[in-house]
């Protein structure tokens, strides 16, 4: 899944589904789209797979990463038996927070992992 996830975000960075549509239409004209090193990705879900995420695009593609999840800094510590500082510096993070809406202001990308339940319907919308 978090291959996947990074896969779709390239495809994106570099318009892979635009330039396809204008080659089967005919249109033969390169588009560049932007590189994925140096740029930022918000994770909103920092359970396994937000993680996996995490490390592949930090380490494999030199990204910013931002992670948000409705775990708080004392939770997160204690279910990772890490403070802080260390879960940051092992997955690539640049800052984790509770509070989704700030990744997305301060994120390129956004890559979501939430689990499909009742209170995570709806979660991203147009707000």
């Amino acid at each position: 899944m978090a291959e996947h996830a990074i896969w779709l975000i390239g495809s994106l960075a570099r318009r892979v589904p635009a330039v396809d549509a204008r080659f089967k239409a005919g249109i033969f004209a390169a588009e560049i789209g932007v590189e994925l090193a140096g740029a930022t990705l918000g994770i909103i879900g920092f359970g396994a797979v937000g993680k996996r995420v995490a490390r592949i695009a930090h380490r494999g593609f030199g990204m910013q990463v931002l992670a948000a999840d409705c775990r708080s800094v004392e939770q997160l510590e204690a279910l990772e038996g890490k403070n802080l500082e260390e879960i940051k510096a092992f997955y690539g993070l640049k800052d984790y927070a509770t509070d989704a809406a700030e990744v997305f202001r301060r994120a390129d990308f956004v890559s979501i992992h939430l689990p499909a339940l009742k209170e995570t319907i709806g979660f991203v919308n147009e707000d």
